[in-house]
């Protein structure tokens, strides 16, 4: 049998490795022994009896010494108080920046931290529902549930949102370590530099986007609106707007009211109000930004135009599933408002 069908893993026993330590000591090369292999079993391949050799000569044993393999940290009191002080100096600190701060291994860091009843608790925008907030978002909770499938698949969601040029979060990885669920804000600076834009959805998996050049007024919203109406084939669908400045100027809902009456929700709608506080409702607030934001960040643009690239490929990139999943979540988050009688949803 040739050479290459052995060079899979070859253990030896005690009596081979004295057998070719003995032979190594007379002179044999390793071709010899491999020739003159006395046991049943199969010879061992020539690099591995060099492999032994090498072994020997490096160690002076053919036995495995203890504590070969991976290091492990162990963990000593003042290793466990450095390590809680980096958490009090700043508790949204990562387990890797621990690490490397402290030369202590990571799984290490993780395993006395969860050891101790530590938590990585998501940090998360919390707004202050008036019982108002509450009733409303409620009332709509029971209109939209009342909608039939066909009609629930007919509205295009629709909000702004700023993406910044660098240094925004990704809050799906803004996390801190408490032994409670903490009550506190923790706040972080972010870049002013970047772009607004606006984007509307549907459970089609259809996405319409436009960037404004300036700060979004009453009358830039509604010059875009009518740019953007006829592709959203007003006459077959409902279109939702959240209750920003621009949105409740008199100059959009007047527009709104004329051109498409009955056909509009949002904040002064004759047809159907949304509840304010509410972006726990609207997939581009649960959903889109979030994903946008974080495909943007992994590509780290350094010029305004750049970002702009980027958006736009990313926006035209979205597979149609995800934006269907999205919509389609809503029904189940109606349900979820229903059962906390109002209250967020997280």
């Amino acid at each position: 049998m040739c050479d290459n069908s052995k060079k899979q893993n070859y253990h030896f026993n005690e009596e081979q490795k004295i057998y070719i330590n003995s032979m190594l000591l007379k002179g044999k090369t390793p071709k010899q022994i491999k020739e003159e292999w006395p046991f049943e079993r199969r010879s061992p391949s020539i690099s591995k009896i060099y492999y032994l050799k090498n072994k020997v000569s490096r160690t002076g044993s053919v036995d495995q010494r203890k504590g070969q393999g991976h290091p492990v940290t162990i963990i000593n009191s003042e290793m466990e108080e450095n390590i809680e002080n980096c958490i009090k100096k700043n508790y949204a600190v990562s387990l890797r920046n621990i690490s490397r701060r402290l030369k202590i291994s990571y799984s290490s860091v993780r395993k006395y931290l969860i050891r101790n009843r530590f938590r990585s608790y998501k940090i998360k925008n919390a707004l202050d529902l008036t019982t108002k907030n509450f009733e409303q978002r409620i009332e709509f909770s029971d209109w939209y549930s009342s909608l039939s499938d066909k009609r629930k698949n007919l509205i295009w969601w629709s909000d702004e949102s700023f993406i910044r040029l660098s240094s925004f979060p990704n809050r799906n990885n803004n996390r801190i370590w408490r032994k409670k669920s903490p009550s506190f804000l923790y706040r972080k600076k972010y870049s002013k530099k970047g772009i607004m834009v606006w984007c509307a959805i549907n459970s089609e998996g259809d996405v319409l986007h436009h960037i404004f050049k300036e700060n979004v007024t009453g009358n830039s919203y509604k010059q875009m609106l009518k740019s953007k109406f006829p592709l959203m084939k007003m006459n077959r669908y409902w279109f939702m707007q959240d209750g920003a400045g621009p949105h409740y100027s008199n100059v959009v809902k007047d527009m709104l009211n004329k051109r498409y009456p009955r056909r509009w929700i949002g904040r002064g709608s004759c047809f159907q109000s949304w509840p304010a506080k509410s972006p726990d409702l609207t997939p581009c607030d649960f959903f889109l930004w979030g994903y946008l934001k974080n495909r943007i960040q992994q590509k780290q643009p350094r010029t305004r135009q750049n970002l702009i690239n980027i958006f736009k490929y990313e926006i035209e990139h979205i597979p149609k599933k995800f934006i269907q999943r999205a919509c389609s979540s809503v029904e189940e988050r109606m349900k979820k408002l229903q059962e906390t009688k109002g209250d967020q949803i997280n």
